[in-house]
């Protein structure tokens, strides 16, 4: 139900505003609740694994909750990958509901291929390297008086140049000299009769996706094998979930309540000589 239902309560807003934290926290607080207590008041000893863990895909072993500042990451991106496909939506030319941090993910996640270099943008889209130039170069971007020209236009008789208001105090000369031997050394050449294409490389068919855009956000994790042997094996769903907490050794076992100082028996109730612990009574 926290996956079904509340996660997917907030689904559509998620995918066309940016919210606060401080509805994630609100959000998460109900699930957290109900995950964990459900009708009961909810304290910390009854949450027996971090939410950051919890809020992991079951790959990377979590339990496959999705992270809702993520999941809506993933979601807006949606509106950055529209924006190239169609041209004629009646919000074009708007303000996209998407920070920097959704844009740099967009460029990692993209590939651009120049055509008349009329819809790939010279500073912010990922055209002749990934990151962007705005990334790689954020100094020079912030200087630059032609932050939205297109790549066609940026490079007609340099106006990319001739955008830059560069003050003799600031050390981006050198930045400067880089980016221009860079686009000197791939010698450009723009085909006015083909449209620019871009690709999204987190998918085999290349085109845009939420789960892989969400799944790319977990690429840093060490992968486990928590997937295959417990939650695509035929159980039912409560068992998996003792299961998935038996790995992470989060049982309320006697150890675990002795080093809370909460009340305990200590010794294991089948053999009675042992500290009761979960790899005690299962390994």
């Amino acid at each position: 139900l926290v996956r079904s239902v509340l996660s997917a309560i907030p689904t559509f807003a998620l995918a066309v505003l940016r919210p606060p934290k401080l509805l994630f926290r609100e959000i998460d607080k109900a699930r957290r609740k109900f995950l964990w207590t459900q009708e009961d008041e909810l304290t910390g000893g009854k949450c027996k694994v971090a939410w950051k863990q919890v809020c992991t895909p079951t790959e990377y072993g979590g339990l496959g909750i999705h992270d809702l500042q993520n999941f809506s990451r993933a979601l807006r991106l949606g509106w950055l990958w529209l924006s190239w496909q169609t041209k004629d939506r009646p919000w074009k030319g708007s303000d996209l509901p998407c920070d920097k941090e959704d844009k740099a993910l967009f460029d990692h996640a993209t590939s651009v291929t120049l055509g008349n270099g009329i819809t790939a943008s010279f500073w912010q889209s990922p055209w002749i390297t990934s990151p962007s130039l705005a990334t790689l170069f954020p100094g020079l971007f912030k200087r630059s008086r032609g932050k939205n020209r297109c790549v066609d236009d940026a490079l007609e008789n340099d106006k990319w140049v001739l955008d830059m208001k560069i003050r003799p105090n600031e050390n981006l000369i050198h930045s400067f000299i880089i980016l221009w031997r860079a686009l000197w050394a791939e010698a450009i050449s723009l085909q006015p009769q083909v449209d620019d294409k871009i690709s999204w490389h987190l998918h085999s068919a290349g085109v845009y996706s939420a789960k892989s855009a969400y799944k790319e956000q977990f690429s840093s994790l060490l992968k486990t094998d928590d997937k295959h042997l417990i939650w695509k094996t035929w159980a039912p769903g409560n068992l998996k979930v003792f299961f998935w907490l038996l790995l992470k050794n989060r049982l309320w076992c006697n150890d675990r309540l002795q080093c809370r100082g909460w009340e305990n028996g200590y010794f294991c109730a089948l053999c009675t000589r042992n500290l009761e612990t979960s790899v005690h009574l299962f390994w």
